[in-house]
């Protein structure tokens, strides 16, 4: 695999926005194709430098140890996500429980302090689920289910806009349209 190719990896792996200096940082001058086993350190390491950087910049921001919901919301996008606030608040809940720390729900989500165990649990299941809440990523799980009639693994592209109306989103054929010939995706693919 080439160098120009990584970031193509790093979207799979759920940054879609990268950081060309991480990148540069962890390859140096490297220039020559890289092996499989090497793409996968590459991978671990930029996580771990994305991971301490999102850590550091959680103590640069944290008062008394804790941080904002408001600030959560932009560590979501530093991480490349733009989740609905509902969204953030489902997976911020999930990772208060998985801490096992208490939280105040009753508190407005704005208004809700975030400490740095729940601020890393919360972070990394965002990208483990490319920004999604627990109840969205099993409703798209379900939509692909049910709309991969021949159990391929894929979806065509004329199935998408099904999909979409199922889930209760924008059915205007030209902005479906769009957006599957934005994505890449063709006929048959």
């Amino acid at each position: 695999v080439r160098r120009e190719t990584l970031g193509a990896f790093l979207e799979l792996a759920g940054h879609k926005q990268q950081s060309i200096q991480v990148i540069n940082q962890i390859l140096g001058e490297r220039r020559y194709p890289l092996s499989m086993e090497e793409i996968f350190h590459f991978l671990v390491k930029y996580e771990e430098i994305v991971l301490n950087r999102l850590r550091d910049e959680f103590f640069r921001r944290a008062e008394n140890g804790y941080i904002t919901f408001a600030q959560v919301e932009d560590f979501a996008f530093d991480l490349g996500f733009t989740p609905l606030p509902h969204s953030l608040q489902e997976v911020l809940e999930e990772a208060v429980k998985c801490t096992g720390l208490a939280q105040n729900f009753d508190v407005p989500a704005h208004m809700m302090p975030v400490s740095r165990p729940v601020f890393e649990r919360f972070s990394s299941l965002l990208v483990d689920r490319d920004g999604f809440s627990k109840s969205e990523a099993r409703a798209l799980h379900l939509a692909f289910r049910r709309f991969d009639r021949d159990d391929s693994g894929t979806i065509d592209v004329d199935e998408v806009p099904p999909i979409i109306c199922w889930l209760g989103f924008c059915t205007d054929p030209t902005i479906v349209g769009r957006a599957t010939a934005d994505s890449g995706l063709s006929k048959g693919a």
